[in-house]
């Protein structure tokens, strides 16, 4: 309509204005919709220094949106590589788990992409969902919320690993299992009898 603009951004300073029932001048611009999303990138990371998970679900937002991804790159500042790694957590991580954590401003790339890696397990996402429930979880700051819920899955994934590790199997040159091997403190051989009769007896 004639003599109605949308806000670019400022919105919140323009809701404070209105609250105080105060004027406000604003610079009028014609934008394309490309145009738009690259002023309020610029502004948002101009703003405040946006996190690593903040960061990745404004750009899969954007993208969700139709926007080309050079659009979004540029309106984010980042190369190919940043954004492949940013669309990539976002789509890992569940966002009511991500909204749970906060923005964990110095949780970092690194730890956000291992979680990530973690979230794509369904026994992770339900391990992550209990953990968000908790009142410790609750009452803790964004980077200690997201320090608890890494730990703890963390935990999980090692554990599952040594227990894949418990047992070896040992094959022949065709690819036969001959027999198990379960280390520890007490190491276990266990022979396939099938596979090569008497072989227990040889050895």
């Amino acid at each position: 309509e004639n003599g109605r603009f949308q806000v670019a951004y400022g919105h919140r300073r323009v809701r404070a204005a209105n609250r105080l029932k105060r004027p406000v001048q604003a610079i009028v611009r014609t934008l394309s919709d490309d145009d738009l999303v690259l002023a309020q990138g610029k502004e948002n990371t101009e703003r405040r220094n946006l996190s690593f998970i903040e960061r990745a679900f404004f750009a899969d937002a954007l993208m969700r949106h139709g926007f080309d991804r050079s659009v979004v790159q540029r309106a984010l500042s980042l190369h190919k590589a940043e954004m492949t790694r940013l669309l990539q957590v976002a789509e890992a991580v569940p966002a009511d788990i991500a909204a749970a954590i906060g923005p964990a401003p110095k949780a970092g790339r690194p730890r956000w992409m291992a979680l990530a890696e973690y979230l794509k397990r369904e026994a992770a996402v339900a391990l992550a969902q209990d953990e968000i429930q908790s009142v410790a979880f609750r009452a803790a700051d964004s980077d200690e919320r997201f320090r608890r819920l890494y730990e703890r899955l963390a935990k999980r994934a090692s554990a599952k690993a040594k227990k894949a590790e418990k047992t070896r199997s040992v094959e022949d040159r065709k690819g036969r299992l001959l027999a198990k091997v379960t280390p520890g403190s007490k190491p276990r051989l266990d022979f396939d009898e099938k596979t090569r009769p008497g072989f227990a007896d040889y050895v």
